[in-house]
């Protein structure tokens, strides 16, 4: 079986059209018809079957199939350039889970500009999810890894998360220390971080999610922040919004919430002209984990370095774990 026949098969499957596949390759229509049945005679099953006004349909065998010849193709693709040391137009796909919260904005622009910029020969492809999500789409060769994040206190005896699936490997990659979100000509914002001590006389801006309760990672930022000022003796001037997309109070929130966690708005916060203080002395914290299978695409392993370089470079709340 060559390689081009599973090019063609994966080519038929995106288009879910013998014509369109054609026409992607550059190819006739009867010869895509014999590289198909070439490639379901040598596997003995139908990956398509044909459905009203010339198209197909993928039978269950052919859903579970297309996964593994992607890789196929993806591993050969990968094996060819480096034995022939080739540089030129050759790219790996990295398909990365992040989590809805702290990814919603900044760092999502973040990796992905840093990592055309630093690294072009990653093709980068960012998914929101959650945990269990994740895992499922990861044993289903569908994710080649997920950066997810849980928050701490300080004096937690289990700092970590697990997959609870012996195919999923879990690294802790940087400790995120909570940030506080200042408006750039506030006069706060000169210093190179701030204690809670210093709101003590500040409007602060919280988001309504975030005061939801239970154990979650909105709870412990909430709960978090209410500990650290009564830490200092006083009561936080907390204003909640609520979720009103056409306000730029909650598009603040949003931004802020969901990047530098923890973190939190004061009242005076401008989208465009922010300044994020660490905290001195935090009594909690954030960990990030990258959640990969334990066996690897070809040229996917690199990529975790890349993405803690990136996402920690010009960060003082972040470190390190090595």
């Amino acid at each position: 079986m060559e390689i081009r026949y599973l090019e063609t098969v994966l080519a038929v499957a995106e288009n879910l059209s013998y014509s369109k596949a054609a026409a992607q390759i550059n190819s006739s229509q009867p010869s895509v018809s014999r590289q198909v049945a070439i490639v379901e005679s040598e596997l003995g099953a139908e990956i398509f079957t044909h459905v009203k006004g010339g198209k197909v349909d993928l039978t269950e065998f052919g859903r579970n199939a297309i996964p593994v010849i992607r890789e196929l193709i993806y591993g050969f693709t990968y094996l060819q350039e480096s034995s022939s040391g080739a540089k030129v137009n050759s790219f790996i796909n990295f398909r990365l889970g992040v989590y809805k919260g702290p990814f919603a904005f900044a760092p999502k622009e973040k990796l992905v500009l840093g990592m055309a910029e630093k690294h072009p020969e990653i093709a980068l492809t960012i998914m929101e999810c959650r945990k269990d999500d994740a895992i499922h789409a990861i044993l289903e060769n569908k994710m080649d890894a997920a950066l997810l994040y849980r928050a701490f206190y300080t004096d937690d005896l289990d700092c970590s998360i697990h997959s609870g699936n012996e195919e999923i490997l879990v690294k802790e990659l940087f400790v995120k220390t909570p940030s506080i979100a200042m408006p750039k000509d506030h006069p706060f914002a000169r210093q190179s971080s701030i204690s809670f001590a210093d709101l003590k006389y500040q409007d602060i801006i919280m988001n309504a999610d975030i005061t939801r309760l239970g154990r979650s990672n909105l709870s412990v930022q909430h709960e978090g922040f209410l500990k650290s000022c009564q830490q200092y003796g006083f009561l936080p001037r907390v204003r909640v919004v609520t979720d009103s997309p056409d306000t730029d109070i909650r598009n603040s929130a949003l931004l802020t919430n969901g990047w530098m966690y923890p973190t939190f708005v004061p009242k005076s916060m401008c989208i465009d002209n922010v300044a994020l203080l660490p905290v001195k002395d935090p009594i909690y914290y954030a960990k990030y984990y990258l959640l990969t299978p334990k066996v690897r695409r070809p040229g996917t392993d690199a990529t975790e370095k890349f993405l803690i370089d990136i996402l920690t470079k010009d960060d003082d709340s972040c470190k390190s774990v090595t």
